[in-house]
């Protein structure tokens, strides 16, 4: 007959991990570690460290300086290649600025740029 196993209420579990019982429970039956009786869901006692283990987060490899100088290059060839359009653009803009009429009068340009309201009458 084999052993049977130690089964925590989802509040006792949460309780030994720290964790939310909410979070226990989504996480313990998404990974299959969840025994449910109708309503009754227990936690089998000795599955805990299997579930920790899947739970653990893959470790992030180091960030190094050849990943900046990649990203950097990567960048700066991106800019070279916006670089026609960029020219593209500013020469519209010194056309379209070369051609559109200043909106005050050329006398009152002079007059720290104030517009008369009536035309003076000499």
């Amino acid at each position: 007959m084999t052993a049977i196993p130690k089964l925590l209420t989802a509040a006792e579990a949460a309780h030994l991990l720290g964790v939310p019982e909410k979070t226990l429970l989504r996480v313990a039956e998404e990974t299959g570690h969840l025994v449910a009786f109708g309503r009754a869901k227990r936690i089998p006692a000795d599955e805990l460290k299997e579930l920790i283990e899947k739970c653990r987060s893959p470790a992030k490899a180091p960030a190094s300086i050849s990943d900046a100088v990649k990203a950097e290059q990567a960048s700066m060839s991106s800019l070279t290649q916006a670089q026609p359009s960029i020219q593209r653009a500013q020469a519209t803009f010194d056309r379209l600025k070369q051609s559109s009429r200043g909106t005050l009068p050329k006398s009152s340009a002079t007059r720290a740029g104030v517009v008369p309201l009536r035309p003076a009458t000499s």
